[in-house]
């Protein structure tokens, strides 16, 4: 029988829904991911991010028996069944088994209905690993073959597979998700039933399709189902990538904004990362990409940042690393340099490669040996600059920015005597 290693906290859940006469498994994400975790040796290290409990107990039944245990309760989609169960700062979402009603907009059920049966509550879910559910007594409950599914790598859709993708049509790039994250299959029919509805893609917000983009490109697999699913991925989006893009994104780590960065055109002035026509294109570039995903600020200033040099021939010496360090950071730097690689080992460039690795050990030396290239690196503050007479606030952090251009150039050591004799012989012939 399969056992799964369940935490404390949903153990005590489970025990005070019976003792009240009500029936609790754990189900779906969890349950697949731990059996993953047991059979799957390169699996070996996952854990199951959330986990959710199934319930025959209708959730004002179960607020009232969880809220008697002295369990802080939020009521998170009471009309749907679920409430989450607050444990040591850490909520469990606690689920009426329910049968979904007509949807609306190829997206959510009108309206839903609860149930006393767990496997009428399994049929209602997108694809057979997910459709699993999980009790310490009673073992695992899988109706549909999601354990045979998880084994023969493969991702089937519940039931007839058109109906539930025009059902909800996120379901298309969940699919999609897990197959690049997992390296899955996708069956057969389930596939053919994503091509033919892939219009039905119109009817999901950007916020949903962002997210799930963002799972899909930063899977293991992520350039096979891209090259696989170009025409569904890329549908609603106002850009698709090239052949090298996809090689490039093959060879960048897991990482989002490294691997967003190799799916964009390349500029076609990428030597010059200041002039008007290199960001006017970026500029234009990104406004198209960004109306159709709605990232963050944040991260729009971060793509913007290290698309306008990505693409930049370099002759990187230690200075001029520091003077990309001090312009876009250390974590962004990072990100340009892993781009750089990709970018050469997708081309077969092996004395690029070679020249960017040795980039990457003095860009590692740099951090190890803290040298500076940062204001906040200098070995005098404001307070010193203060100290020699010059008062005025910008003209002490003109001062400090002076410093740190002599530094990071080699005119001068980091060092407070240093700086100090090299502002005065600075103003001593101003």
């Amino acid at each position: 029988m399969v056992v799964i290693d369940l935490p404390s906290s949903v153990v005590k859940i489970i025990q005070i829904l019976e003792n009240n006469g009500f029936e609790a498994f754990v189900v779906g994400g969890c349950v697949r991911d731990s059996l993953l975790q047991q059979s799957v040796p390169k699996f070996a290290n996952i854990a199951p991010k959330d986990w959710d409990i199934a319930t025959s107990a209708k959730p004002l039944e179960a607020m009232e028996v969880l809220q008697s245990a002295n369990f802080h309760i939020v009521p998170t989609g009471v009309a749907y069944g679920t409430i989450s169960v607050i444990i040591n700062h850490r909520a469990y979402e606690v689920t009426t088994y329910r049968i979904d009603g007509e949807y609306h907009n190829h997206r959510k059920p009108k309206q839903v209905f609860f149930t006393p049966h767990l496997r009428q509550d399994l049929s209602r879910r997108d694809f057979t690993i997910n459709a699993m559910a999980y009790h310490p007594s009673f073992g695992l409950i899988d109706p549909y073959g999601g354990q045979k599914d998880l084994e023969a790598k493969r991702i089937v859709a519940v039931g007839e597979a058109k109906k539930r993708f025009e059902e909800d049509a996120l379901r298309i790039l969940r699919a999609l998700r897990f197959a690049s994250r997992f390296g899955f299959e996708i069956a057969s029919r389930t596939n053919s039933a994503m091509f033919a509805c892939q219009k039905l893609l119109d009817f999901v917000s950007k916020e949903r399709i962002k997210e799930e983009f963002r799972g899909i490109i930063c899977g293991e697999f992520a350039r096979e189902i891209c090259v696989q699913y170009t025409p569904i991925i890329f549908e609603n989006l106002s850009f698709s990538p090239t052949p090298l893009s996809l090689e490039i994104l093959q060879h960048c780590p897991q990482d989002f904004a490294t691997r967003f960065l190799a799916l964009l055109p390349p500029p076609p002035y990428p030597s010059k990362a200041h002039s008007k026509s290199l960001q006017a294109f970026c500029k234009d570039i990104l406004e198209q990409i960004f109306a159709t995903l709605p990232y963050d600020k944040k991260f729009k200033t971060t793509i913007d940042l290290l698309y306008r040099h990505a693409f930049r021939q370099e002759s990187f010496t230690g200075i001029l690393i520091k003077k990309y360090l001090r312009a876009m950071g250390e974590d962004n730097f990072g990100k340009l340099l892993d781009f750089k690689i990709a970018h050469a080992q997708a081309l077969g460039a092996n004395k690029e490669i070679q020249e960017l690795c040795k980039v990457a050990k003095d860009f590692q030396k740099i951090l190890e040996e803290k040298q500076a290239f940062r204001l906040q690196d200098l070995k005098v503050n404001g307070d010193d600059i203060h100290a020699l007479g010059i008062t005025q606030g910008k003209e002490i952090g003109k001062v400090l920015e002076l410093l740190l251009d002599g530094v990071i150039n080699g005119e001068v050591a980091n060092s407070k005597t240093d700086l100090i004799a090299f502002v005065k012989k600075i103003y001593l012939y101003k």
